[in-house]
């Protein structure tokens, strides 16, 4: 039994050996790595993402296996949104080389929530109470008004026995500054990273700094003299997670209760703070036995069947309040009372939890429908509800979400695609080949960009640049280039075209260096192009007139796909 004194009483003394709470070192650590759109960048002419999985496999790899190890990522499903941030691995539950293919397949593309990851990160470090160290990896500041800085230091207000150490990798000024309050605040170390090597000598350090916490010894006992008679508490059986015993007067924590390990407590009056439910002020006197158990204040039992895509909020009806997150089958707590569940894309009605109730919440409770791209689209297609014309959520890659029954269009780049019914509890793979779209392509040899435009009805569609893949509605085409516009041509379903220049036997023109002013090139008095510095153009094949500060200088035939350099005698 350990004992907790906070000031003395004059009944009966005597000697008994105290640990401090949080003297034990543990052996978990749980990784933050950044996975927003800025990681594309380069350093020692590899991308930043690559160097990091690679350092960080490396890493992982070199930890001892009595180290549990988790990891979270930030925006790498979804562009500019907030909200994307994934839980891969939780430490003790999930096996390195699963972790590892996962860290493998993280693909940089969105935004920079780095305070709402270390919000995650804290839940996470109550549901698993030997977590104790966090290693944040990032190449950025905080990019959705959070403040990561006061969430550092928040995390360990609350009494979460955690250490933040942070390594910034190839950052500016401003972000260094952001990085280094986390770690300050984080009670770690802060590691600046600006190639391959210093990424890898910065985690060697913390590997170093994390392997050493979890085997040093537990300092020796100190003897204290203790006053007593005191209250005995204990954390029922029926409790999930751990419960803070909190001053009511001082606000203070005093201890908290996890286990089956009896504390014992000055008399008086305290709040008892579950993971997710505070309870009304509780009156302790002293010699009294005090099993706390979720009974006791009918907290319900609530869990997700694993068959939902992300996690799911709790939200209070009536204050719109966040109770708890929950995720993957890991069962959670919570009062009585009015809740809705939102998940990702949908927000359930209204349901209610009785007290000491049991409940196993499912997307198919709400018909919820499988969605996906079948992984052949180019770029993002937006999911839009037909009723009312508002965005539900943007599909990427082949990462499957889950929409509620209804009629949607599904915006792709340059087509938007007649309404189209999902029915609930349905799987549904969403496909370019669904709306006979063509793939089309510029072959690289053209100079400048070239618009598409509908013959039908004269407007742009599209503008095909260097070689990017884009994709298009089956249709009659005109093609734009700067200097000269093509003859309609037709894209049948589902055709993979590649647009060139010599499919209209185009000229490259340009002039020489150090001839000042331009060389214009007319045709019937109109001026067809302007060459000027030493930057290529592209015409028709024909015969133009040459002029040159106002002057004619000739006329000059030009050869289908020929390229001419005009150089001034």
């Amino acid at each position: 039994m350990r004992l907790i004194s906070t000031f003395a009483i004059p009944f009966l003394c005597f000697a008994n050996p105290v640990v401090a709470q949080g003297d034990t070192a543990t052996s978990d650590v749980l990784f933050v790595l950044d996975g927003s759109g800025s990681m594309w960048g380069r350093v020692d002419e590899v991308e930043k993402i690559v160097v990091a999985k690679e350092v960080m496999t490396g890493l992982i790899d070199g930890l001892p296996q009595d180290i549990d190890v988790g990891l979270i990522a930030y925006g790498h499903r979804e562009r500019g949104a907030c909200s994307d941030i994934e839980v891969i691995a939780t430490p003790g539950e999930t096996a390195r080389p699963d972790l590892l293919g996962a860290l493998s397949g993280i693909t940089p593309q969105g935004k920079t929530p780095i305070a709402d990851s270390l919000v995650r990160a804290g839940e996470l470090l109550r549901e698993n109470e030997d977590l104790v160290s966090i290693v944040l990896v990032s190449d950025g500041i905080e990019s959705c008004d959070g403040d990561p800085c006061a969430t550092a230091a928040t995390l360990r207000e609350q009494g979460i026995d955690v250490t933040i150490h942070v390594v910034g990798f190839d950052v500016d000024e401003a972000a260094d500054q952001q990085l280094s309050c986390i770690a300050e605040n984080g009670g770690g170390e802060y590691y600046q990273a600006g190639s391959a090597d210093a990424l890898n000598a910065a985690l060697t350090t913390v590997r170093e700094t994390i392997v050493e916490a979890a085997e040093e010894p537990a300092p020796e006992p100190v003897v204290t003299t203790l006053i007593l008679p005191l209250g005995n508490m204990v954390r029922g059986e029926d409790v999930i997670g751990g419960i803070d015993v909190v001053d009511a007067e001082t606000n203070e924590t005093i201890v908290r209760l996890t286990g089956t390990t009896e504390e014992q407590v000055q008399p008086g009056t305290y709040v008892l703070e579950f993971d997710n439910f505070i309870s009304p002020p509780l009156p302790v006197e002293a010699g009294e036995d005090y099993v706390i158990s979720a009974v006791d204040y009918g907290l319900a039992r609530v869990v997700l069947d694993g068959e939902q895509i992300g996690g799911v909020d709790m939200i209070v009806d009536a204050t719109d309040e966040k109770v708890t997150r929950l995720a993957g089958t890991n069962v959670r707590q919570v009062p009585p009372g009015t809740y809705r569940l939102e998940f990702d894309n949908f927000t359930s009605p209204p349901i209610v939890v009785e007290p000491s109730g049991d409940y196993t919440f499912a997307a198919s409770d709400f018909a919820l429908a499988d969605i996906v791209l079948d992984g052949t689209q180019v770029g993002g297609v937006d999911v839009i509800n037909a009723d009312t014309g508002e965005k539900l959520t943007r599909l990427a890659g082949t990462n499957e979400k889950q929409i509620p029954p209804g009629t949607y269009i599904f915006e792709f780049d340059n087509f938007t695609s007649p309404p189209r019914v999902i029915e609930g509890s349905t799987s549904v793979v969403v496909s370019p080949s669904d709306y006979g779209l063509a793939d089309i392509v510029m072959n690289g040899t053209q100079a400048g960009g070239v618009d598409m435009i509908d013959e039908e009805t004269g407007e742009k569609l599209t503008r095909l640049a260097g070689q990017n893949e884009q994709q298009i509605p089956p249709g009659t085409y005109r093609f734009e280039f700067d200097h000269y516009t093509s003859p309609p041509r037709a894209i049948a379903p589902g055709d993979d075209v590649v647009i060139s220049p010599s499919d209209y036997g185009l000229v490259t023109v340009s002039k020489v260096a150090g001839i000042d002013g331009a060389l214009g090139l007319y045709q019937d008095g109109e001026r067809v192009v302007n060459l000027t510095g030493t930057s290529e153009r592209q015409i028709a094949p024909g015969t133009y007139t040459m002029v040159y500060k106002r002057n004619e200088l000739g006329q000059v035939t030009l050869t289908e796909g020929e390229v001419r350099v005009f150089a001034l005698e």
